[in-house]
């Protein structure tokens, strides 16, 4: 992997590791964060199941700790949002890695949040997703229409319907949904 760090990003510092759980790690240090189309090379070039987290720039034995803590943690989030490969930076995914730091309070979190939204049922994993893209897409009800495949009528009903059972307006506490949406795709 190491070739491709070298051909992405010349000159940038880069280590390949083993950790004790088997995990394989390609640790990056640029001075920068990459931009999202850098990342996003990054992550296909490395291949099908292979993950690659990138902390930020830190200096001295706390700063090594601290970002080879955020590069494990964001590690296994992304493999669990993502099994199939990717990359993404500890700060791109901080919030969630800070919310699973601790399993127990991250799941009571989502179920909080999301309430009856949460359960393991085929029409709340429907919400569940329609919540999702309608986030993704930017609050367009059009877009997520797109990205489901489904009529702009359905994906508004939808909505209308989860607001009604989250008692809240899903844009007025998109934050939290949207953060709670995530925990739970993490957990699941």
């Amino acid at each position: 992997m190491g070739e491709i760090v070298r051909r992405l990003l010349p000159g940038v510092p880069w280590v390949d590791l083993e950790g004790y759980d088997g995990t394989q790690m390609l640790w990056i240090s640029p001075t920068a964060p990459p931009d999202h189309e850098l990342l996003h090379r990054l992550g296909a070039s490395v291949g099908p199941g292979k993950l690659v987290a990138v902390s930020d720039v830190a200096t001295g034995r706390e700063g090594f700790v601290a970002v080879a803590r955020e590069a494990r943690d964001t590690l296994h989030v992304l493999e669990r949002l993502h099994p199939a490969g990717g990359a993404v930076t500890f700060r791109q995914a901080a919030l969630l890695v800070t919310l699973l730091a601790e399993p127990d309070r991250a799941r009571r979190f989502a179920e909080v949040i999301l309430g009856p939204l949460s359960a393991r049922t085929d029409d709340a994993e429907r919400m569940r997703t329609t919540l999702r893209a309608y986030f993704g897409c930017g609050g367009s009800k059009i877009a997520a229409s797109s990205v489901l495949h489904l009529h702009e009528k359905t994906v508004a009903y939808r909505l209308r319907r989860a607001t009604n059972l989250l008692g809240v307006s899903i844009d007025e506490h998109r934050l939290d949904l949207e953060a709670a949406l995530s925990v739970f795709a993490a957990m699941s």
